[in-house]
């Protein structure tokens, strides 16, 4: 009896941590897709490869994201409340950190960061 009870609450368990699990890769999923900057001159997508997220610009005339280019965000993991990773930036040809947070479905709060200095933009989702 004891070994039938042992069973019963070592499947509750395993259940609920993979039900967990979905739940955070469904919530960190939700940064798939396109987006586009405040001024609507720039438009990337958002992948995934394994469990991390990577973004790609569209470029101008063109309905598929440039992934034989280099990423412009590539590295992003999801910590349960926000995306970390790396952005690039061609004009600088730079990369440096960077954290994005989703607010609502339709709206993402990009900030990079160097050194001490940091610049936040807004993106929003292409519908």
């Amino acid at each position: 009896m004891k070994s039938m009870m042992l069973f019963l609450l070592i499947a509750c368990c395993l259940g609920a941590l993979r039900s967990t699990a979905q739940t955070d890769s469904t919530q960190a999923d939700r940064i798939l897709g396109r987006w586009t900057n405040e001024e609507k001159t720039r438009t990337i997508e958002f992948i995934k490869r394994d469990e991390v997220y990577e973004a790609f610009p569209v470029l101008p005339g063109s309905n598929q994201p440039d992934t034989k280019g280099r990423a412009v965000i590539s590295g992003l993991r999801y910590d349960g409340k926000k995306y970390t990773g790396q952005a690039y930036a061609p004009k600088q040809n730079r990369q440096f950190a960077c954290s994005i947070v989703l607010q609502g479905n339709d709206k993402m709060v990009l900030t990079g960061k160097v050194g001490f200095i940091s610049q936040t933009r807004t993106w929003t989702r292409v519908k």
